[in-house]
């Protein structure tokens, strides 16, 4: 089915606190979201675009603009519990000079399902934070394991080893529980 989500908001200054009660109560800033695409059980497409337009001190404007997709082959094949999503975003930001730069973003990742509730995955993501600047890149491998031992509840678990571009890697361990209802 195909899907289309929009939206525009006001923000107000990280400066200040507005009030909790006063939804009127923000500044000049603005900006605006839209997501598009088609979903399918076996596959899925998508573009979206997101802008922000505020003061140089409140971050300056910023635009990102993505397309992604998942592929689902266990959706026909019982005999392949794969999924491979992926995603590219690009954009750009104001810097505190004012000027303008590009940034890119890129991840994919795959799910293998041996038993049901047990999910194990290995995730790729790279990001360009400056374009402008040469080898600022970074890049992270994951590897996890998401469970489910119970309806409404899932633990996700994961070696992440993060490649930067400055040449010393990090290692952490990524442990998060999921509570649903």
């Amino acid at each position: 089915y195909p899907f289309l989500n929009a939206s525009w908001f006001r923000m107000a200054a990280r400066s200040r606190t507005p009030d909790d009660w006063d939804i009127t109560d923000v500044d000049d800033s603005w900006g605006g979201a839209i997501n598009a695409g088609w979903r399918d059980l076996s596959w899925s497409v998508g573009a979206s675009a997101m802008f922000r337009r505020r003061s140089l001190d409140e971050g300056g404007d910023t635009s990102t603009y993505g397309v992604y997709g998942v592929l689902n082959p266990w959706r026909n094949h019982r005999q392949l519990p794969v999924t491979y999503q992926v995603e590219y975003d690009t954009g750009s930001l104001q810097r505190s000079s004012g000027r303008r730069t590009d940034q890119a973003a890129f991840y994919h990742e795959v799910n293998y399902v041996p038993w049901n509730g047990v999910i194990l995955l290995l995730a790729h993501d790279w990001t360009d934070p400056d374009t402008e600047i040469i080898d600022d890149e970074d890049h992270r491998l994951q590897l996890g394991m998401q469970v489910s031992p119970y309806a409404g509840i899932t633990l996700d678990g994961r070696l992440r080893v993060l490649f930067p571009a400055l040449g010393q890697t990090g290692n952490d361990i990524f442990l998060q529980m999921h509570l649903y209802h």
